[in-house]
Order: structure tokens, then C-alpha cells, then sequence
């Protein structure tokens, strides 16, 4: 019943809009219930560029962002920095222990998912990630959802035990195959292994 109603209210969340919002599909759950959160939604306007409601934002609640499946990461990536920097590094009385997810529709078993963002840092300009005098962190560049998962696993055969994983995803990758790759890492539980700082460029 419980589940139900977390359920219930996701989809409700979804269509509060006056269309119905196409967001990324996988064929798999990472995570099927969600407490304590605020909803945001990054929407395509008529002339195909973002569009953001972030209204009911709440500190210290998990942000769960619904995202039009046809906007790219170029077009997203600003304003989720900005809101990773409000989440993770606004400077306050009170470390805010939540996290960013992102929500999708799971076509396999016909309900909706979530799936955490593990990144502290989004870097799109190179000013916030220099690679230089990192020692132990190899840079994976990645163009699509498939490359990603074609290629992981060239790394983790020849990676040290110190080693870290520093993402850098193409600009025009989709935000459908952006959620694609945060469901691998999490399926893989490759969180410990990765960089928190992503470069979108």
C-alpha cells in the first residue's frame, strides 16, 4: 500500500504539467521508492531550449529532477551545476546529507525509477577540473551511453587500486543516455571508483 502511494505520487509530480513530460526510459529499477524530496522539472519550451521549475526546492530534502529526454547535456549542464553547487557547497550552519537523483520510466516492469547522481563537482568550462598534479586519476572521455559501457571495462582490467575514474562527457550527449550512464554506475557500483567532479565539454 505504502509503495503504492510513493508510486502514486511520482506520477502525479510527473503530470502536473499541462503535457505529459517525456522522460528517459530504461529496462531496469535502480530504486523504486523515494521519501523526503522536492521535485524539479527541465522541460523543452516551444523553441527547443530549457526551460527549468524549481519553485518548490527544499534544503536538506532529496532534489529528484525530471528531464525532458530530448534535451542534451550542453543545455542542462549550467543549471545543474548551479544547483549541485547550492546542494553540496552553499556555505551554512548545516551540511545538507541529501542527494540529487534523477527519475525515469522503466518499460520492462512498467513503473518509474530513480537513480542517484554521484557527482560533488560538474565542471563546464575546464575551470573547475584541471588534471594536472592529480596523481592516480585517469581521464575516460565518453560520447554516448554505449561508448561508455563498451569501454569501462577496459579500465577496471588495467586500473591500480589507487586509481580513479575522472568522467568527461561530450556536450551532446542526450540526457536520456545521461541517465543511462548514471543506472551503469550505479548497477556496477562504480561510485567508489569515480571521480565526484564530471566535466561536460
Amino acid at each position: 500500500m505504502y509503495k503504492n502511494i510513493v508510486l502514486f505520487g511520482a506520477f502525479l509530480f510527473l503530470s502536473c504539467n499541462q503535457k505529459e513530460m517525456k522522460i528517459a526510459r530504461a529496462s531496469e529499477s535502480i530504486q523504486t521508492e523515494m521519501n523526503d524530496f522536492s521535485p524539479v522539472y527541465f522541460e523543452k519550451n516551444a523553441q527547443g531550449e530549457l526551460a527549468v521549475q524549481e519553485n518548490g526546492l527544499i534544503g536538506n530534502t532529496h532534489w529528484v529532477i525530471s528531464v525532458d529526454r530530448e534535451l542534451t547535456l550542453e543545455q542542462i549542464a549550467p543549471t545543474l551545476k548551479k544547483m549541485v553547487d547550492k546542494k553540496f557547497h552553499k556555505e551554512g550552519l548545516h551540511k545538507d546529507s541529501k542527494e540529487i537523483y534523477f527519475i525515469y520510466s522503466d518499460t520492462l516492469h512498467k513503473q518509474l525509477s530513480y537513480v542517484k547522481m554521484p557527482f560533488r563537482y560538474i565542471d563546464v568550462d575546464r575551470t573547475t577540473f584541471s588534471q594536472e598534479n592529480k596523481e592516480n586519476l585517469y581521464n575516460f572521455s565518453v560520447r554516448s551511453y554505449s561508448d561508455f559501457n563498451e569501454n569501462i571495462d577496459a579500465f577496471f582490467e588495467s586500473k591500480s587500486d589507487e586509481t580513479k575514474l575522472h568522467i568527461t562527457l561530450d556536450k551532446t550527449i542526450s540526457t536520456e543516455d545521461f541517465v543511462a550512464i548514471l543506472i551503469e554506475i550505479q548497477k556496477r557500483k562504480l561510485n567508489d571508483f569515480i571521480d565526484e567532479n564530471v566535466s561536460v565539454l
